[in-house]
């Protein structure tokens, strides 16, 4: 009973209930991720870079340009607890960036048409082999330099490793 006197019933899987039988599913399963603003890499496109350039300009921060709209730091190494406590974090530098940019600019700086999603983003060097082959071009032709790697490089391994690629195992096409 509930310590406000109500009642709750549940009914569990019956034991004897017999196991059905295990057949993997043959066909590929495409899994996409989708990261939102903050997790993707996002320069300004090749074509506009002279618009948004003189954006900067106008509003008197043309020493602020950067192709790189957003591309928040990764924690390349272990010199990352040193550095996160000074001032040459790139963290910091990122907070306090965007901390002086009000909404106006982060309009200009994150414009849809001014911008798209970068695929070079950090991918570390030590990924090791992926089907096979070098772990870091795999990576690059999946496009995973288009996402944080602090926030989704463990997850694209983890699913990399449990959901690709599917065995050929000719006896379970008879179960």
């Amino acid at each position: 009973m509930a310590s406000d006197g109500l009642f709750w019933e549940g009914e569990g899987t019956p034991i004897d209930l017999p196991e059905p039988p295990a057949k993997p599913i043959r066909e590929m399963i495409p899994v996409i991720l989708v990261p939102g603003i903050m997790g993707s890499n996002i320069i300004v496109r090749g074509d506009k870079e002279e618009e948004v350039r003189r954006r900067f300009a106008e509003e008197g921060r043309e020493a602020e340009f950067t192709k790189n709209a957003w591309d928040a730091p990764n924690f390349t190494n272990f010199d990352f607890i040193k550095e996160c406590i000074g001032m040459d974090s790139g963290v910091v530098k990122t907070s306090k960036q965007w901390e002086g940019y009000g909404p106006k600019f982060r309009q200009l700086m994150l414009n849809p048409r001014t911008t798209e999603v970068s695929l070079e983003g950090y991918i570390p060097e030590n990924l090791g082999k992926i089907e096979g082959r070098n772990g870091r071009e795999v990576a690059k032709e999946r496009g995973w330099g288009s996402v944080h790697w602090d926030s989704y490089g463990s997850f694209l391994q983890l699913f990399q490793k449990h959901l690709n690629p599917v065995p050929d195992i000719p006896e379970l096409d008879e179960l």
